[in-house]
């Protein structure tokens, strides 16, 4: 039977529950919480629900959430974003067209621009979907 090597070996809750616990005994007066501690409960959060890591390591919910979503943006590539993108009307009697995206957090944007308007609209795809990376 192949041994997991503990550096490639993913840390479960009580193990981490361990750490953050000795971090709090040993640390000093208003230290803040080292990166590497932070590593670890944001990776507990791919198999566990955010909820649940930040009760049990006693993290402020709102900062794990944050740093939960910052590590599951990734910049996409370039050759990853969409090459065709469709323009509708906005009604039958109103000139323009009506922009609509959605990234793979379900965020979405709807925009209406007049017949005018002059767009490039991949630039406007390309800064949707880095917003927040």
């Amino acid at each position: 039977m192949d041994k997991i090597s503990p550096l490639t070996a993913k840390p479960d809750l009580r193990e981490v529950q361990k750490q953050f616990e000795r971090w709090r005994r040993t640390r000093p007066k208003r230290a803040t919480i080292p990166d590497t501690l932070w590593e670890k409960a944001v990776g507990l959060c791919q198999t566990h629900p955010v909820n649940k890591i930040a009760r049990s390591l006693r993290l402020n919910h709102a900062n794990l959430k944050n740093r939960v979503q910052q590590e599951a943006c990734v910049m996409l590539p370039a050759d990853a974003l969409p090459q065709f993108i469709e323009i509708g009307q906005v009604s039958a009697g109103t000139p323009g067209c009506v922009v609509e995206m959605e990234n793979t957090d379900g965020c979405r944007m709807k925009m209406y621009f007049n017949s005018k308007a002059d767009l490039d609209l991949m630039k406007l795809a390309t800064a949707f979907w880095s917003v927040g990376k």
